[in-house]
């Protein structure tokens, strides 16, 4: 007798066991690839130390600001990292795919910046196999040169060489078509990339698997269409398993030419299990092919899982299997209507939780930009692209025309916004960033929005979006201060939270005209939590405090600004005011008189002071720069009255600052210290550490992340790298956290 007759639930047990068993050996081994990759990263003890190394170089190379970024592969592996190298050089000469240096570098292990709403650059470092950081450097005993062309990486230097034929050919109009055949986006501008950030469009020039479905749905389409006017052979192959095989060379020849980068592959890896089960004559269930692919995926790739794209891509499968399984009987138009919206509303919770614009015509503008771009322009490229190989004039002069074209359809993307916006800001919808629970029940609500309207279910979705819509106030209550210090690297930026009101002392660094901090992630991290700020304090001139002001004064042009140089409203020293019964004062600032004084004893001193003014546990002082200089005049003027829990250590922990009367009068319980990793300033200084270590706790954002500190209630500082990717965790940092998370985070 079958032990599934003795035994009804064994059959259940069994298969419940199988997925636990697979689930947990899918486990170790995503632990183990991962914990090898980091262990081939550069050591600690390398940071910043000159190497002289050979290798190739690799990718396209990118040229912006006269500053060459580019993909490195040692020749010989050092013997403490294997893998790629990511550098920058500046002033390089013309750098190309194949050729092999001899370059002088100076490396760091990878680091990016850890704070809620940012971008993580660790991950992407991990998903390209990239084991350390830095940039070319000259230096005696090193000569950068170049040795010889070799014959690695021929893929790149095919698409290196094409990509320099569309320039010499197109001109100007080269860098749409270049991020659609080559997946080259080095044409596109910071200004294109919004544009289409803000319209809901990039997927489409970011090569992914709508571009190989709509290749392969192409080309398989085209095949049909030849064989029933005759013109492709039936005699040894079926018509459909030979269109089926072509659609797929065909999706695999322009993953190659795109550069087979990590959505190319997944896409790739989803079409295969796809027609591999057809071709097989397996009639599997499509959810089961859609467990096979993500398993497949995962198998080939265990970092996949850290790249948003990842997640967009199976889920918005997910939805269209949920919402088209149980439909018949469309017509194609309103299949496409329904396909856009069913996309737009599921993915919504999805896209605001990872701080997503939502677009209130992405729906519309994706429909016809998909059939434009997707569907016909996309395949002329590579018909022209094929036609220049036999009669170069002819393939070029179709080349152009589809760029006219593409340049037009971006105008109209462009005017669209203008016109929108002319309207007013509300077609971005500026719904809150859902937390966890939020999105799980958002999620549960668009399940039961797709389910089949015979089930009469779908009203209940109304409670499941309510947590998300109308989420609960998270905001400090009145006589609470909440002190976020933002993880900028090498500069400083502080977002200080009273129950109604936000301020801002200092922006970050502009690392380059077209990427600053305040972008990166003091915008972000006020997104994410839907604040907007009342006041942008600059502490002083320096370009790492004032760097993101340009971009924060773009984005909220209503917020005040005091600067130090007179710019702006001036930071007078007992200038105060309160919020929300938080008092606010500044302590130092604008200076009068014909003495020379540096920029940064100019700092403007902002002390605040949560509840019973004068209570010491219940103050921050932020510092800015000042030097030793200024903190003895602050110390003779205020005395006690400089006591506070928090301190914003000066001018990031240098030797210049932090005197041991400055340390005494401040007494701090918190010291924070806002320095990059491995900067090459040497902040924090040992010395200053040492002092500061002696009356409290110290912490640097390096290692801690962004860094949340409350005053005027019992609570415990917040790391973000400790509550974020465990890779990106500091174990003894991290030790020392005994509180979790606020829920705004």
């Amino acid at each position: 007798m079958p032990a599934t007759e003795r035994f009804p639930g064994a059959s259940l047990y069994h298969s419940l066991f199988i997925y636990l068993l697979c689930l947990c050996l899918g486990a170790v081994y995503a632990q183990w690839r991962i914990t090898y990759q980091i262990d081939n990263w550069l050591p600690p003890s390398l940071n910043r130390v000159s190497l002289c190394l050979t290798g190739t170089v690799t990718g396209l190379p990118e040229v912006r600001d006269e500053r060459t970024r580019f993909l490195f592969k040692p020749s010989l592996s050092h013997s403490a990292f294997k893998g790629l190298l990511q550098l920058s050089w500046q002033d390089a000469p013309v750098l190309k795919p194949g050729q092999v240096w001899q370059l002088c570098t100076r490396l760091k292990r990878p680091h990016g910046f850890a704070s809620p709403g940012a971008g993580d650059y660790e991950a992407r470092l991990m998903r390209q196999g990239v084991v350390a950081t830095g940039y070319v450097r000259k230096e005696e005993g090193c000569p950068n040169r170049w040795l010889e062309e070799s014959d690695s990486f021929p893929v790149d230097r095919w698409r290196a060489r094409l990509s320099q034929w569309l320039d010499e050919q197109l001109g100007e109009q080269s860098g749409l078509v270049k991020g659609l055949l080559v997946g080259d986006g080095r044409g596109i501008s910071p200004e294109q990339w919004q544009l289409f950030r803000d319209t809901g469009t990039v997927h489409l020039l970011v090569i992914s698997g709508l571009h190989i479905s709509l290749i392969s749905g192409f080309v398989w389409l085209l095949v049909r269409a030849l064989a029933l006017i005759g013109l492709v052979p039936v005699l040894w192959v079926p018509v459909p398993q030979m269109a089926v095989l072509l659609g797929l060379l065909a999706g695999v020849v322009y993953g190659v030419l795109a550069g087979f980068g990590l959505p190319v592959q997944r896409a790739l890896v989803m079409l295969l299990v796809g027609v591999g089960s057809l071709l097989l004559g397996f009639r599997l269930p499509l959810m089961t092919l859609y467990l096979l692919a993500l398993s497949a995926v995962l198998i080939i790739n265990p970092l996949a899982d850290t790249a948003q794209g990842f997640w967009l891509s199976f889920l918005a499968v997910a939805i269209l299997l949920l919402a088209f399984s149980h439909r018949r009987g469309q017509s194609r138009l309103t299949l496409l209507l329904v396909t856009q919206l069913v996309i737009a509303v599921g993915l919504a919770p999805a896209m605001a939780f990872i701080g997503q614009p939502l677009t209130l015509l992405s729906p519309i503008l994706n429909l016809i930009s998909i059939l434009l771009v997707g569907g016909l322009l996309l395949p002329l490229l590579l018909l022209a692209l094929f036609i220049a190989g036999l009669n170069e004039v002819a393939g070029v002069w179709l080349l152009q025309h589809v760029g006219k074209v593409l340049t037009l359809w971006e105008q109209c993307l462009a005017y669209t916004v203008r016109t929108m916006s002319e309207v007013g800001d509300n077609w971005f919808i500026a719904w809150p960033v859902p937390d966890a629970v939020a999105v799980i029940f958002a999620a549960v609500g668009v399940g039961l929005l797709l389910l089949p309207g015979a089930l009469r279910l779908r009203w209940l979705s109304l409670f499941c979006f309510l947590p998300w819509l109308w989420p609960a106030n998270n905001n400090p209550k009145p006589g609470v201060a909440e002190m976020a210090v933002l993880d900028v690297g090498q500069g400083l930026s502080v977002v200080v939270r009273t129950h109604q009101h936000v301020l801002v002392y200092d922006t970050g660094d502009r690392f380059s005209p077209d990427f600053t901090a305040a972008e990166a992630v003091v915008i972000p991290y006020l997104a994410r939590l839907g604040l907007r700020p009342d006041r942008i304090v600059i502490s002083h001139s320096d370009r790492d405090h004032i760097g993101g002001l340009e971009s924060l004064e773009k984005h909220f042009p209503k917020a005040g600004v005091v600067n130090a140089d007179g710019s702006g409203e001036a930071c007078n020293p007992s200038a105060s005011w309160e919020w929300d019964g938080v008092q606010f004062q500044f302590l130092a600032g604008q200076i009068s008189g014909t003495g020379v004084v540096s920029a940064n004893d100019r700092s403007c001193v902002l002390q605040v002071c949560a509840g019973d003014v004068g209570v010491e546990e219940r103050c921050a002082l932020l510092t800015g720069d000042i030097t030793r200089r200024r903190e003895k005049q602050l110390v003779s003027e205020y005395g006690k009255s400089l006591r506070s829990r928090l301190l914003l250590v000066p001018h990031h922990g240098s030797q210049t600052s932090s005197s041991a009367e400055f340390l005494a009068a401040v007494s701090p319980q918190w010291s924070s210290i806002s320095a990059g990793y491995a900067n090459r300033f040497g902040h924090p200084s040992r010395v200053t550490i040492s002092g500061l270590a002696s009356s409290g706790e110290v912490w640097t954002t390096a290692d801690t992340g962004t860094q949340i500190f409350r005053l005027g209630e019992l609570s415990s500082p917040v790391f973000y790298r400790c509550g974020s990717a465990w890779w990106r965790g500091s174990a003894h940092v991290c030790d020392q956290q005994t509180s979790t998370a606020p829920n705004s985070l």
